[in-house]
């Protein structure tokens, strides 16, 4: 989540990110930095598809457009199908029972599906054959070379043409795993370790602190790690300390490809709301405050990276402001959850309305109705997907 500290917040929709750009991001369905083309116009309906036999949604976008699509028949498992145009051919069926959909396509054919039992499960598009699955696991990251995992205390790379196990390495610390310029970094047993993404083979490893939980990201020119009493900034290259700054149960996110933010749920302000302090490679850069009385129970205390005409921006909906990377103010927003995009970003006001952004002072671009009986189910690049359980419907 990009610092969200209310469980659900992302609302239940699911953002379907191109892996083909730079821009920092996480698993697709989260609030952090999205790559998805926005639509610069209103968005018009372009093709739906419905069945009258179970439920469907929306699990994934590909490049070319096309929407994969879960379909669960009435006592049935779930079949997943590939719809264009409102044509839609089946591809095979999951072995898992699915609770939700990542929604993070892999080499455009390894679909992540997440089952109710916390299996996770990399389907393959192609064939309609089951690639993989793992127990009671957790899925990191996609990479070039296959899905990252993490799993009974271990993290693997599981390879997206083969569903075969390319390496493994113990995990035992909760602090998530980052990719970045095909480097992988995690803690294991106290130690930050840097990875060669396609072999496994470890960069440099340094000792951080005792065994337990931490927050941990990933920027151009550092790798940020909280461990609950401070957080300490390092090369990414040799993993030597650059800094340390006494910031207390911090939760981090990146702000552009150069900054992190790190937002401490227990260190609050004269007026009883929280903190946001900027971070770059030469330490901290200014403060930001929060005024957590004024958050709904879906925005949480949030921020959001956005990006506009090629600068990077943090929205806080608690406040309805905008930030730049220096924390100067540079905008307002609208109430809603912010979903950024490749350039502007939507706000959803509930599952009901969307609004498109291009530039930080709030210019509106355009505000979008769902339709009657439907909710907000996936945004992808140029298109808005809606559904009411039984019906998928694609605007653009």
């Amino acid at each position: 989540l990009a610092l969200v500290l209310v469980a659900g917040a992302a609302g239940g929709y699911f953002a379907f990110r191109d892996s083909d750009t730079d821009a920092p991001g996480g698993a697709a369905g989260t609030n952090t930095l999205l790559d998805f083309e926005p639509i610069t116009d209103e968005p018009e309906e372009v093709w739906s598809w419905s069945t009258d036999d179970g439920v469907a949604r929306a699990a994934a976008v590909k490049k070319n457009g096309d929407v994969v699509i879960a379909h669960t028949p009435t006592g049935g498992d779930t079949e997943l199908l590939v719809a264009s145009d409102g044509d839609a051919e089946e591809r095979g069926t999951l072995e898992v029972d699915p609770e939700g959909f990542i929604g993070q396509l892999i080499d455009e054919d390894l679909l992540i599906a997440v089952g109710s039992g916390g299996e996770v499960e990399g389907f393959s598009l192609k064939d309609g054959e089951s690639r993989f699955v793992l127990e009671d696991a957790h899925f990191e990251d996609d990479t070039e070379y296959g899905a990252l995992v993490t799993s009974a205390g271990e993290t693997m790379l599981m390879d997206s043409e083969t569903g075969e196990e390319r390496w493994r390495v113990p995990n035992t610390d909760q602090t998530g795993v980052e990719v970045r310029d095909d480097v992988t970094y995690l803690v294991s047993d106290g130690e930050l370790r840097a990875l060669d993404t396609e072999t496994g083979e470890e960069d440099w490893t340094v000792e951080t602190f005792a065994s337990g939980e931490g927050t941990l990201e990933a920027a151009e020119d550092m790798v940020v790690l909280s461990d609950g009493s401070s957080v300490k900034g390092f090369d990414p290259r040799s993993g030597e300390e650059l800094w340390s700054e006494d910031i207390s149960n911090a939760m981090l996110d990146d702000l552009g490809l150069d900054t992190v933010v790190a937002v401490s749920t227990t260190t609050t302000t004269d007026d009883g709301g929280v903190e946001a302090i900027i971070l770059r490679a030469d330490g901290e850069q200014g403060r930001v405050p929060i005024d957590t009385s004024s958050a709904t129970t879906e925005q949480g205390v949030s921020i959001t990276t956005v990006r506009i005409d090629g600068d990077y921006y943090a929205a806080v909906p608690a406040t309805r402001t905008i930030y730049d990377t220096d924390g100067e103010e540079a905008g307002s927003l609208e109430s809603g959850i912010v979903l950024p995009t490749s350039d502007g970003y939507y706000v959803r006001d509930s599952m009901e309305q969307v609004t498109y952004y291009d530039g930080p002072g709030g210019e509106e671009a355009w505000r979008f109705d769902v339709p009657e009986g439907h909710r907000l189910d996936g945004i992808g690049s140029r298109m808005l997907i809606t559904g009411d359980g039984s019906e998928v419907t694609v605007f653009e």
